[in-house]
């Protein structure tokens, strides 16, 4: 398994998180703390956006800290925006039902 790269940047009024690499049991906890780190310094109207146009896997484990994230950014009055593009990442978001929970786009273009 491989473990996902992590990186943080602002721009604007957004606080991106690019992610590369799996996200599943294995890497929840590192994706837990930089989710947390992230959501815990925003103040709106910031952004988070969580790019995983990069994520290789991602499993319920993963799915599951986007939740956490989600509600966080929802009780603060931030929006969480989920960045997504292929198949690996959209299919499970999908049959979870998380596309209906979550703002999903297509590319950080959209922002």
């Amino acid at each position: 398994m491989e473990s996902p790269l992590i990186t943080q940047a602002t721009a604007g009024e957004h606080v991106v998180l690019n992610v590369h690499g799996e996200l599943d049991l294995a890497t929840a906890n590192q994706f837990r703390e930089q989710l947390t780190a992230a959501t815990g310094s925003l103040v709106a109207p910031t952004r988070l956006v969580v790019d995983l146009t990069d994520v290789q896997f991602m499993s319920s484990s993963g799915m599951a800290e986007l939740i956490v994230a989600h509600e966080r950014c929802k009780n603060a009055g931030t929006p969480l925006i989920v960045v997504a593009n292929h198949s690996r990442v959209l299919r499970p978001l999908q049959v979870a039902g998380l596309d209906a929970l979550l703002t999903i786009i297509a590319s950080v273009n959209e922002l």
